[in-house]
């Protein structure tokens, strides 16, 4: 379970339209998930005190992916979200940016500032990959990479702020990153720490 410590005070929500993020808030947003969660999915929230973070309350939910409880911190453009289901813990990234297109952007930068790999090119995980293709299809696995002892897959999805209730909104990309420490079995044969 994710042990809260000392967390500051929360936020209140507002009707404004979103800023939108750069890419160095991805970056950040990346690099304080693989500091939080370590790659044994020991979680420390105290980051995200140190550095102002507001929060939400750990709310409990239940879907097909099965029972979490979550808590979702927020800071200027970025919304950084933990799922935690017990025996794994995702940390989630969330920020509006102006287009879709944004996506390969994002994903150089990872690759060129963080040192991620595409995880088709991890001669280590080839099994890894084939399963994913054979179970999870839909999976952009361009969109999957691979940082230290991380797995860390970009999506995105087009929301209609106007039925957000954001009075004038219009559609807008919300880009995720969701970022996981890979299994012992395939952390094993990597043989690595954690990302940069």
């Amino acid at each position: 379970m994710i042990s809260l410590g000392q967390m500051p005070s929360s936020g209140t929500p507002t009707d404004e339209p979103p800023k939108l993020a750069s890419l160095a808030d991805f970056l950040d947003g990346a690099r304080m998930c693989m500091r939080t969660v370590s790659p044994e999915m020991q979680v420390n929230t105290q980051y995200f005190w140190d550095e102002h973070w507001s929060y939400t309350k750990p709310e409990k939910s239940t879907t097909s992916d099965g029972t979490f409880e979550t808590i979702q911190y927020d800071q200027n453009d970025v919304t950084i979200s933990l799922l935690d289901f017990g025996r794994v813990v995702i940390c989630r990234v969330g920020a509006w940016t102006s287009s879709s297109s944004d996506v390969p952007k994002i994903r150089s930068s990872l690759i060129e500032k963080l040192g991620a790999r595409p995880l088709r090119q991890v001669p280590e995980l080839t099994e890894m990959s084939d399963l994913m293709a054979q179970r999870m299809p839909q999976v952009d696995q361009a969109n999957v990479l691979v940082i230290g002892s991380y797995q860390l897959e970009i999506t995105s999805k087009d929301v209609d702020l106007a039925q957000e209730g954001i009075k004038g909104g219009k559609t807008t990309p919300i880009v995720m990153l969701t970022i996981v420490p890979l299994s012992q079995k395939y952390q094993a044969r990597l043989k690595v720490g954690t990302g940069k």
